[in-house]
């Protein structure tokens, strides 16, 4: 074990392969396998072991999850058992509580409750709660409801257009001109297809 700072794996006794740095950094730490690194990162951990934690707070609140990856001031700063998430960006899975879910950005996560979602962005997917299996992609970008489950969002609802510029396709809102001779037109009750 490696501990630097005050009070630092103070309570570990005879658990191995820990590193922490910071002031009261894993101090409640009865497990193998962790590495911490912050002011007061991953302070509460008792029994889970292989969690990565980076950042003020980050992970503070682990009891007995597991192999998960915090890394941001206050990144999953509130969930207890919970195991198999990253989380990348202050605040980003704060007080989430769901297992297996990824969230990369600030605030991104931040309360989820469901499990194996995934959220690149700031603030993607802040309002999701107990939904499951989501990909949520873009700066702000929420689902469709705080509880909806296997749903795809890309971006706000600033976004008007997608494309994919290889293959000359287009997705755009109604009056959206196509800029490489190809358009699908979204309308009320369908969408066309234009060449």
């Amino acid at each position: 074990n490696v501990a630097v700072g005050y009070d630092c794996l103070s309570q570990n006794n005879t658990h191995s392969n820990n590193t922490g740095v910071g002031y009261e950094c894993m101090k409640k730490n009865r497990a193998n396998d962790n590495t911490a690194v912050g002011y007061k990162a991953l302070i509460e951990n008792v029994s889970g072991s292989y969690n990565t934690v980076l950042g003020a707070y980050a992970g503070d609140s682990i009891t007995s999850g597991g192999q998960n990856v915090c890394i941001g001031n206050n990144a999953g700063s509130a969930f207890t058992t919970v195991s198999h998430c990253v989380y990348i960006g202050k605040d980003s899975g704060q007080t989430a509580t769901g297992n297996g879910n990824t969230g990369v950005g600030l605030d991104s996560l931040r309360g989820v409750t469901g499990t194996s979602n995934t959220s690149l962005g700031r603030g993607a997917g802040e309002d999701l709660r107990g939904g499951g299996n989501n990909l949520i992609l873009g700066a702000f970008a929420e689902a469709s409801s705080t509880t909806v489950s296997n749903e795809i969002t890309l971006g706000d609802s600033s976004i008007t257009k997608f494309r994919i510029p290889g293959i000359n396709f287009e997705l755009a809102d109604n009056g959206g001109a196509a800029t490489n001779g190809h358009v699908l037109t979204m309308a009320s009750g369908g969408a066309t297809w234009a060449a």
